[in-house]
């Protein structure tokens, strides 16, 4: 009987070190996305910001060479989205692989080695961010064809006006 139990006892020490190291990885990942401090506290108690870090500490885990994010800055405030994008550009830095689909076409320019555009299911444009973003087809498609000019106020009222008169009469003002 002695026999039997002593490679018992190796397994729940090999079993122990093992939940002990996973322990560690979960603590080192909460502090490098400063969640350390709410450890304890339930995921639906976190704010959104809190929730997207939380996300991609939860994404690494399980230490994959490839991580997929889904729209990381939607709905996210302009620090927490820095934030979120050094966490991105570490990620790569560490040599791991990021797919991401998203629409914030700054974020994608600053952080994207190569950028495939789609619409309406079909690839547009594909290439290094700084060709795709002058690609016409994505600029009809996304940008629209003063993406990069400043609105003046005349402007805006304009847009203001023509949208107050979509809301009020239910159509469109096609030229």
């Amino acid at each position: 009987m002695q026999l039997d139990a002593e490679p018992d006892r190796r397994a729940t020490l090999a079993q122990y070190r093992a939940r002990a190291s996973v322990y560690d990885f979960e603590l080192a990942l909460l502090e490098r996305f400063q969640l350390a401090a709410k450890h304890d506290d339930f995921a639906g108690s976190l704010s959104g910001g809190q929730r997207k870090l939380l996300e991609m500490a939860r994404a690494l885990m399980a230490k994959p060479e490839l991580v997929m994010l889904d729209e990381p800055m939607a709905g996210v405030n302009p620090a927490l989205k820095q934030s979120l994008l050094g966490h991105v550009k570490s990620l790569r830095s560490d040599g791991m692989t990021v797919l991401f689909v998203e629409h914030d076409m700054d974020m994608v320019r600053d952080i994207s080695d190569w950028v495939i555009v789609m619409a309406q299911g079909r690839i547009i444009a594909e290439g290094p961010p700084h060709s795709v973003m002058g690609d016409q087809r994505v600029i009809n498609a996304y940008l629209g064809a003063h993406h990069d000019a400043e609105l003046t106020i005349e402007d805006e009222e304009q847009i203001l006006a023509a949208a107050q008169d979509e809301l009020t009469t239910g159509q469109e003002d096609t030229p």
